[in-house]
């Protein structure tokens, strides 16, 4: 992973670590910003990072017990889409295996996790 996204992957944890509702949507942005401009073999990555975001947003709504069993879990949704475009992608097979098992990990988590 290049410098640039490596930077973007710690915002991201430490946005969700720190719950930081406003600065994770302001990182999906910056995702899908920069996913506009990036090279078709990082893209993968992009996706991976972007999905981690709305993970993120899920867990800081999963303490209202009202989302919680909503039919309307949007971040989820999106975690879910994004994974997969992480799968689809070109440059998937050209990942280094282990990042590949940490996206299908990801992705079966979240299956499960949608019910």
């Amino acid at each position: 992973m290049d410098e640039a996204l490596q930077a973007l992957a710690e915002e991201i944890d430490t946005a969700a670590q720190n719950n930081d509702i406003p600065a994770l949507k302001a990182l999906v942005k910056k995702c899908d910003d920069d996913l506009a401009a990036i090279s078709e073999h990082d893209a993968p990555i992009l996706h991976f990072l972007k999905a981690n975001c709305y993970g993120a947003l899920a867990i800081a709504h999963s303490g209202d017990p009202e989302h919680e069993w909503s039919w309307e879990q949007s971040e989820r949704i999106s975690e879910i889409l994004s994974l997969r475009k992480a799968v689809l992608g070109d440059a998937f097979p050209e990942l280094d295996p282990v990042f590949q098992c940490k996206i299908l990990t990801n992705l079966g988590s979240s299956l499960d996790r949608l019910g």
